[in-house]
Protein backbone atom coordinates (compact mmCIF):
# COMPACT_ATOMS: atom_id res chain seq x y z
CA UNK A 1 0.00 0.00 0.00
CA UNK A 2 1.19 3.55 -0.59
CA UNK A 3 2.51 6.06 1.99
CA UNK A 4 -0.28 8.90 0.93
CA UNK A 5 -2.22 11.20 3.08
CA UNK A 6 -4.33 13.91 2.28
CA UNK A 7 -2.27 15.99 4.58
CA UNK A 8 0.82 15.05 2.46
CA UNK A 9 -0.39 15.09 -0.95
CA UNK A 10 -1.78 18.85 0.03
CA UNK A 11 1.26 19.74 0.69
CA UNK A 12 3.19 18.96 -2.59
CA UNK A 13 0.32 20.79 -4.46
CA UNK A 14 0.59 23.96 -2.16
CA UNK A 15 4.63 23.47 -3.17
CA UNK A 16 3.96 23.21 -6.61
CA UNK A 17 1.40 26.05 -6.82
CA UNK A 18 4.36 28.13 -4.87
CA UNK A 19 6.91 26.86 -7.70
CA UNK A 20 4.74 27.82 -10.41
CA UNK A 21 3.78 31.56 -9.38
CA UNK A 22 7.07 32.15 -8.43
CA UNK A 23 7.68 32.23 -12.71
CA UNK A 24 10.19 29.67 -12.98
CA UNK A 25 11.63 28.77 -16.34
CA UNK A 26 10.04 26.38 -18.43
CA UNK A 27 12.44 23.54 -18.22
CA UNK A 28 10.95 23.85 -14.57
CA UNK A 29 7.62 24.70 -15.73
CA UNK A 30 8.00 21.20 -17.18
CA UNK A 31 8.85 19.51 -13.86
CA UNK A 32 5.87 20.91 -11.46
CA UNK A 33 3.68 19.86 -14.84
CA UNK A 34 4.79 16.32 -14.63
CA UNK A 35 4.74 16.26 -10.80
CA UNK A 36 0.78 17.45 -10.93
CA UNK A 37 0.39 14.82 -12.92
CA UNK A 38 2.13 12.43 -10.97
CA UNK A 39 0.35 13.99 -7.90
CA UNK A 40 -3.08 13.41 -9.44
CA UNK A 41 -2.34 9.42 -9.81
CA UNK A 42 -1.73 10.02 -6.59
CA UNK A 43 -5.18 11.13 -5.29
CA UNK A 44 -6.53 8.11 -7.50
CA UNK A 45 -4.57 5.91 -5.67
CA UNK A 46 -5.49 7.18 -2.09
CA UNK A 47 -9.15 7.03 -3.43
CA UNK A 48 -8.82 3.13 -4.22
CA UNK A 49 -6.49 2.78 -1.00
CA UNK A 50 -8.05 4.16 1.97
CA UNK A 51 -10.60 2.61 4.25
CA UNK A 52 -11.84 6.21 5.40
CA UNK A 53 -14.53 7.52 3.54
CA UNK A 54 -13.66 11.35 4.46
CA UNK A 55 -10.43 10.58 2.93
CA UNK A 56 -11.88 8.87 -0.64
CA UNK A 57 -14.45 11.87 -0.55
CA UNK A 58 -11.65 14.33 -0.45
CA UNK A 59 -9.25 12.94 -2.55
CA UNK A 60 -11.91 12.71 -5.25
CA UNK A 61 -12.71 16.15 -4.78
CA UNK A 62 -9.66 16.90 -5.66
CA UNK A 63 -9.36 14.70 -8.49
CA UNK A 64 -12.16 16.05 -10.20
CA UNK A 65 -10.88 19.71 -9.53
CA UNK A 66 -7.89 18.99 -11.29
CA UNK A 67 -9.33 17.58 -14.42
CA UNK A 68 -11.60 20.90 -14.34
CA UNK A 69 -8.75 22.93 -13.39
CA UNK A 70 -6.54 21.34 -16.35
CA UNK A 71 -8.87 22.52 -18.43
CA UNK A 72 -10.13 25.70 -18.17
CA UNK A 73 -6.78 27.35 -16.70
CA UNK A 74 -3.49 27.68 -18.89
CA UNK A 75 -0.81 25.06 -17.18
CA UNK A 76 1.98 27.96 -18.01
CA UNK A 77 -0.69 29.89 -15.16
CA UNK A 78 -1.36 27.09 -12.41
CA UNK A 79 1.30 24.74 -13.27
CA UNK A 80 -1.33 22.33 -14.24
CA UNK A 81 -0.68 20.45 -17.52
CA UNK A 82 -2.32 17.68 -19.23
CA UNK A 83 -3.36 15.22 -16.74
CA UNK A 84 -3.18 11.42 -17.61
CA UNK A 85 -6.55 10.43 -19.51
CA UNK A 86 -6.86 6.97 -18.40
CA UNK A 87 -6.28 8.72 -14.41
CA UNK A 88 -9.17 10.91 -15.04
CA UNK A 89 -11.70 8.39 -16.52
CA UNK A 90 -11.02 6.63 -13.46
CA UNK A 91 -11.75 9.59 -11.22
CA UNK A 92 -14.87 9.87 -13.35
CA UNK A 93 -15.86 6.30 -13.06
CA UNK A 94 -15.54 6.55 -9.00
CA UNK A 95 -17.33 9.68 -9.10
CA UNK A 96 -20.43 7.85 -10.95
CA UNK A 97 -20.36 5.43 -8.41
CA UNK A 98 -20.67 7.47 -5.86
CA UNK A 99 -23.54 9.17 -7.35
CA UNK A 100 -25.28 6.09 -8.08
CA UNK A 101 -24.84 5.26 -4.02
CA UNK A 102 -26.19 8.74 -3.03
CA UNK A 103 -22.54 9.58 -1.55
CA UNK A 104 -21.96 13.27 -2.77
CA UNK A 105 -21.73 15.82 0.06
CA UNK A 106 -23.24 19.60 -0.39
CA UNK A 107 -19.62 20.79 -1.03
CA UNK A 108 -19.10 18.27 -3.92
CA UNK A 109 -22.90 18.95 -5.39
CA UNK A 110 -22.26 22.36 -5.93
CA UNK A 111 -18.49 21.91 -7.16
CA UNK A 112 -20.19 20.06 -9.70
CA UNK A 113 -22.78 22.50 -10.43
CA UNK A 114 -20.17 25.30 -10.75
CA UNK A 115 -17.69 23.00 -13.13
CA UNK A 116 -20.60 22.18 -15.28
CA UNK A 117 -21.15 25.89 -15.69
CA UNK A 118 -18.06 26.35 -17.56
CA UNK A 119 -20.47 24.73 -20.78
CA UNK A 120 -19.38 20.83 -21.70
CA UNK A 121 -15.69 20.94 -20.85
CA UNK A 122 -16.55 17.66 -18.68
CA UNK A 123 -18.95 15.64 -20.68
CA UNK A 124 -16.47 15.26 -23.48
CA UNK A 125 -14.28 13.86 -21.40
CA UNK A 126 -16.49 11.17 -19.78
CA UNK A 127 -17.77 7.93 -20.98
CA UNK A 128 -20.95 8.45 -22.00
CA UNK A 129 -21.96 5.10 -19.67
CA UNK A 130 -21.46 6.72 -16.49
CA UNK A 131 -25.25 7.96 -16.65
CA UNK A 132 -25.33 9.26 -13.28
CA UNK A 133 -22.42 11.81 -13.92
CA UNK A 134 -24.06 12.81 -16.77
CA UNK A 135 -27.51 13.53 -16.28
CA UNK A 136 -26.26 15.10 -12.88
CA UNK A 137 -24.22 17.98 -15.46
CA UNK A 138 -27.19 18.21 -18.24
CA UNK A 139 -29.24 19.07 -15.32
CA UNK A 140 -27.17 22.05 -13.91
CA UNK A 141 -29.21 25.23 -14.41
CA UNK A 142 -26.05 27.22 -15.93
CA UNK A 143 -27.87 30.23 -15.82
CA UNK A 144 -27.59 30.55 -11.96
CA UNK A 145 -24.30 31.17 -9.83
CA UNK A 146 -23.72 27.90 -7.86
CA UNK A 147 -20.89 29.19 -5.74
CA UNK A 148 -21.74 28.55 -1.85
CA UNK A 149 -21.54 32.71 -1.29
CA UNK A 150 -22.38 33.27 2.65
CA UNK A 151 -22.57 29.36 3.17
CA UNK A 152 -19.16 28.32 4.54
CA UNK A 153 -17.68 29.67 7.49
CA UNK A 154 -14.78 31.96 7.17
CA UNK A 155 -11.62 30.22 5.95
CA UNK A 156 -13.89 27.17 5.01
CA UNK A 157 -11.83 26.98 2.20
CA UNK A 158 -8.60 28.36 3.34
CA UNK A 159 -5.59 25.69 1.74
CA UNK A 160 -7.80 23.60 -0.72
CA UNK A 161 -6.64 22.09 -3.58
Amino acid sequence: MTDYSLSKLSDAEHALYKEVISRISEEELGKVMDNYSNLHLQYLELYDNSSDSEVKLEALKRLIFLNWYSLVEPGYLTGVGTLDLATVSQSYSRLNDLMMKNGLDKEFKWMLSAYACWGDLLIKFIDPELHSLIDFLANVDTTVLHSPQLQLAKGAMDDRG
